[in-house]
């Protein structure tokens, strides 16, 4: 088979060949394509790209506090760039509950995977976002948030509420057992 031109004057020779899918779009791909502008020696080629959870991923150094409705603290954290993100659990005791029985279980520390911290980090940023769930002051059943970015603080408390709990189990998985 011998094909000439572009789509709109390719003739075929008389012979009934079936030209497969593939060489016919090679063809087409490589004698209709028009020829390029040389790009200018004195112009740069920027690529930007945008991932939009890589958006949600903290700058380290960073860390987040968040004391949760019974008075249990995590504190994530990624002291460098070159450093893993870790988290440190402190369960409330009997002794310092104002029931004087609750507990919070065990102390509880590790390493976060980036996955993780990417869920952590998603999820308290839409509830930062969420002005409307956020309270003044701390009372029972609020979750506190601090977290620290780019040298900054910025502190929040949270009512209960979907969001609150949607992010205390996020991390309720850290907790030991």
């Amino acid at each position: 088979v011998k094909l000439t031109g572009c789509p709109d004057t390719m003739e075929r020779n008389e012979m009934k060949t079936r030209i497969p899918l593939a060489a016919l779009t090679l063809f087409m791909l490589q004698a209709c394509a028009p020829t390029p502008e040389p790009l200018a020696a004195a112009s740069p080629i920027t690529v930007t790209t945008t991932n939009p959870e890589k958006a949600n991923m903290p700058t380290a150094p960073w860390s987040l506090i968040f004391a949760d409705a019974s008075g249990n603290s995590f504190h994530f954290l990624q002291p460098s760039p070159e450093a893993n993100a870790e988290f440190e659990y402190t369960p409330i005791t009997p002794e310092l509950n104002s029931s004087g029985t609750y507990s919070g279980g065990m102390a509880a520390r590790g390493d976060l995977t980036p996955s993780q911290v990417l869920q952590i980090w998603t999820q308290m940023r839409k509830l930062r976002a969420d002005t409307a769930s956020h309270g003044e002051q701390r009372t029972m059943g609020t979750g506190s948030f601090r977290l620290v970015e780019n040298g900054e603080q910025h502190d929040f408390i949270v009512r209960s509420g979907p969001g609150l709990d949607a992010f205390t189990a996020l991390i309720a998985p850290l907790r030991a057992e």
